[in-house]
């Protein structure tokens, strides 16, 4: 049988023998111009079409792209290509318009996602993770246990949510995650081993474009660094853990 050549839009792994596309998260046959498997995750945040497990780049994959196979994102062009011949970063002024913009050396990662909540920034009590491990346990990284379960990192956040009377709903797959409301936000809270050996936690909130805005310990806020594929958490550089060392949040603002 003559092999039909097809040709890529897409800049994923050339196809099996099978003539199917692998796009990181399924595959997708050419002749048919369809998808044969559904999406992993049942819904990404991104409205109506986040909820489609068989669309692609809700389906405007001429103005937006998906290259992890989760997520699609509007393509910048007029922001993109001036960073791209500048050799500049992105800075706040073409961030998401819910980002948080933080670059105070004061609080850390649980701090700054309750600001998106409407915490103050001061705010985390005695149940904050990283309040709470210094006062069992002394201050210091080498005074932190050497290893704590995500289950127990989340109950001491719901339990500031639960005294701060926040409506709230907690999940331990991204696949059981509803459609979001206008007024819901999406934070994630996740355990993960540092490269110097030891147990640390996490959290990051989900932006309206569906990427994650966190801050690493006393760094600056950022957006788009921390990554997750449904199945693998990371920043390139510090944070690596897999799904089932994470949890989720629902939580309902205003309330």
């Amino acid at each position: 049988m003559k092999k039909q050549a097809v040709f890529c839009l897409f800049s994923y792994s050339n196809p099996q023998e099978s003539g199917f596309y692998y796009l990181q998260s399924r595959y997708y046959d050419p002749n048919i111009c369809r998808f044969i498997n559904a999406d992993g995750l049942a819904s990404t945040g991104q409205g109506f079409l986040g909820t489609n497990m068989f669309a692609y780049c809700n389906n405007n994959p001429v103005n937006m792209v998906d290259p992890n196979g989760c997520f699609a994102w509007i393509i910048p062009l007029i922001i993109f290509i001036p960073l791209l011949l500048s050799g500049c970063s992105a800075d706040s002024s073409s961030s998401p318009s819910d980002y948080k913009t933080n670059n105070d050396k004061i609080g850390a990662c649980y701090e700054y996602v309750g600001t998106y909540i409407g915490w103050t920034y001061s705010t985390g009590g005695d149940t904050d993770p990283g309040t709470y491990y210094e006062r069992i346990y002394g201050n210091g990284v080498s005074k932190l246990p050497e290893i704590f379960s995500i289950t127990e990192v989340s109950q001491l956040f719901e339990k500031d949510l639960i005294a701060r009377s926040v409506e709230y709903s907690r999940y331990d797959s991204f696949s059981q995650i509803p459609k979001l409301e206008n007024n819901q936000k999406l934070i994630a809270c996740m355990q993960y081993t540092t490269k110097k050996g030891y147990c640390d936690y996490h959290f990051a909130v989900m932006l309206s474009n569906g990427e994650w805005a966190d801050k690493y310990g006393v760094s600056k806020s950022r957006y788009g660094v921390l990554t997750f594929d449904g199945m693998t958490w990371t920043d390139g550089k510090n944070i690596s853990t897999s799904a089932e060392n994470s949890c989720f949040f629902v939580i309902t603002v205003g309330k």
